[in-house]
């Protein structure tokens, strides 16, 4: 069989049956071609949790030595002696990731060639740069794309050896992905510029991506003595790829097979910024931001934003204390989470939304800012639509989080199925599905369509804090934020997941627990929708009940907690961490 590895046709042959790689292969919108193409679909291997579990142990043992190895290299490129954190801080999201996303590729063509019946595949050419990213956000829009994936599979077939595999010529070269020259971003340029006027002195505490509110973050800042400060916007343009410098990284073969294919990968895909263009970005984030600091505040900048993370790897050296607050769902309640785990190790205080960690200490519980906005709920909105919220997730693999994982979100989508097919034809009709804005290639709203013609489907720029304000009932589908959002502001919630695919911590089971037994929480979409054709006529009535508000008071209190206090709880817990 002629093995496709992705849903680039460039890269299918005809005429030969295909072993597609995964469902990832097979859009959608393409089945009336594929569909009548002699194919198989190759098992995902990570459909045993217990298996994703182990290996995203395995990754998480690998990428603490890893990291190690890398920060030795780049102190010597970059002639500096800064420590592990400044690296991890620096260069440790992108270095998680990729790590994860290898691993997957490599587990999927060994899986292949285990079938031994492969005769062939395509791979494109390996030109040195051409899929080099420029920073890590070109990283991960680049992760879900179908040519990158492309590259990344041809990489690891010619590594590997034991597939027959023919070179096609690619057209052209990968581009970087600019995130950089959008209006908003010259808009938030300009206010940087503004801000940069303001003496350091005003600006003690920063704050760079809270997810609080306009309002809320001035209030805050003039409440500590501050005058408001926003963040620059640092444009990044695109670098060029110096192969002579990066033949300078080198790494001794690891222990097995993946650690020698890491070794050879990570010189070649580490982004451009981190070596090329270092001392530029550098001296730019040092020059833009406040000087020095004594605090630095952000729910999510610690990702993205590259500036940011080389300005606060430095002031982090210099004593600067950094806190991070959570920024969103599964924190706290997940099984695993390289994501949180990689916040609360930086930070030097870790901002939950009510949790407490048993071997992290510098968690510390403090009341939501994000979820005040949507305050509570003070009317029932019966003639409002009952709001069901979907979600997507990348069609290529990943191990970050107990989620769903690639084509498990077929799964997802067949148990939403379940739940449409439960309801009562006026509850079905009184449904408002709101789809996720990123669709990473699964055309939900086009399989909707052909499913539920009369299904109202939303998928657009209206605030879901909007929606949520009028809807009558709330239906959460996954282990995330916003039914975080709907407790807290007290409006009638249900939610559903397969249990199997949102594993949780033994920490949190007994406030999911409470969930189930008030009827919140279901384990099945039927067992949802049963409960939906039951309260759906006036939610109130039922979530106004003892138990649920129970239920919802003690989950909330621990996950969810808010507070009419919270600015004054921040500033006392800012006086603490500052205090000498």
């Amino acid at each position: 069989m002629f093995l496709v590895t992705t849903a680039d046709r460039r890269y299918w042959k005809a005429g030969e049956k295909i072993l597609f790689l995964g469902e990832w292969c097979k859009l959608f919108c393409d089945r009336e071609y594929w569909e009548h193409l002699p194919h198989d679909t190759l098992s995902f291997y990570w459909n045993d949790r217990q298996r994703l579990y182990r290996d995203y142990q395995y990754v998480s043992v690998l990428y603490e030595r890893y990291l190690e190895l890398l920060a030795q290299q780049l102190n010597r490129a970059h002639a500096t002696h800064f420590s592990l954190r400044y690296w991890r801080i620096l260069i440790g999201p992108w270095l998680r990731f990729f790590m994860e996303t290898l691993f997957d590729r490599y587990v999927a063509i060994k899986e292949a060639r285990a079938t031994n019946q492969i005769t062939g595949t395509w791979v494109p050419e390996d030109i040195a740069g051409n899929w080099t990213p420029n920073d890590f956000p070109n990283f991960l829009k680049w992760f879900v794309a179908d040519e990158y994936n492309q590259y990344l599979y041809g990489k690891v077939i010619r590594r590997l050896g034991g597939i027959p595999y023919e070179i096609v010529s690619s057209e052209g070269r990968a581009k970087a992905v600019s995130h950089g020259g959008t209006f908003s971003s010259r808009v938030k340029w300009l206010l940087g510029c503004c801000s940069r006027a303001v003496p350091d002195k005003f600006n003690r505490k920063v704050f760079v991506s809270s997810y609080l509110s306009l309002r809320d973050q001035i209030k805050l800042q003039l409440s500590l003595g501050q005058l408001p400060y926003f963040p620059p916007g640092i444009i990044l343009d695109d670098l060029a790829y110096d192969a002579k410098r990066r033949s300078a990284l080198f790494f001794n073969e690891g222990d097995d097979e993946f650690e020698v294919l890491l070794a050879a990968l990570i010189p070649e895909q580490l982004p451009k910024l981190y070596l090329e263009g270092y001392a530029d970005m550098h001296k730019r984030a040092m020059n833009a931001y406040p000087k020095k600091p004594e605090l630095i505040f952000t729910a999510n900048a610690f990702s993205e934003n590259e500036a940011f993370k080389f300005w606060t790897a430095c002031q982090a050296e210099a004593g600067t204390k950094f806190v991070i607050s959570q920024h969103g769902g599964h924190y706290g309640t997940g099984l695993w989470s390289s994501t949180e785990n990689h916040e609360i190790k930086i930070a030097d205080t870790y901002f939950s939304w009510g949790w407490r960690s048993e071997s992290n200490l510098n968690v510390e519980p403090h009341p939501v800012g994000k979820l005040a906005p949507l305050g509570k709920r003070k009317k029932a909105h019966n003639d409002g639509p009952i709001l069901w919220v979907a979600n997507t997730w990348p069609r290529y693999p990943y191990i970050s989080m107990s989620i769903p994982v690639a084509s498990q979100m077929l799964t997802y989508l067949d148990e939403q199925k379940r739940f449409m097919h439960g309801l009562s034809q006026s509850a079905g009709d009184a449904l408002l599905l709101r789809l996720h804005p990123m669709d990473y290639g699964w055309h939900a709203k086009a399989r909707w369509a052909e499913w539920f013609p009369r299904l109202k489907v939303y998928q657009g720029p209206e605030r879901l804090s909007q929606q949520l304000l009028g809807c009558r009932l709330f239906v959460g589908t996954n282990n995330a934020t916003t039914f975080l959002e709907t407790l807290a502001a007290n409006i009638p919630t249900i939610i559903f997941w397969n249990p199997d695919h949102w594993e949780l911590r033994d920490s949190a089971l007994p406030y999911f627990n409470e969930l189930r037994r008030a009827g919140i929480l279901h384990d099945t979409p039927e067992s949802a929708a049963d409960k939906v054709n039951e309260v759906y006529r006036n939610p109130d009535l039922w979530w106004r009940q003892t138990e649920p508000q129970r239920a919802r008071e003690v989950f909330c209190a621990e996950f969810a907690q808010t507070s009419d206090e919270w600015m004054k709880d921040w500033r006392r817990g800012f006086a603490k961490i500052v205090a000498p």
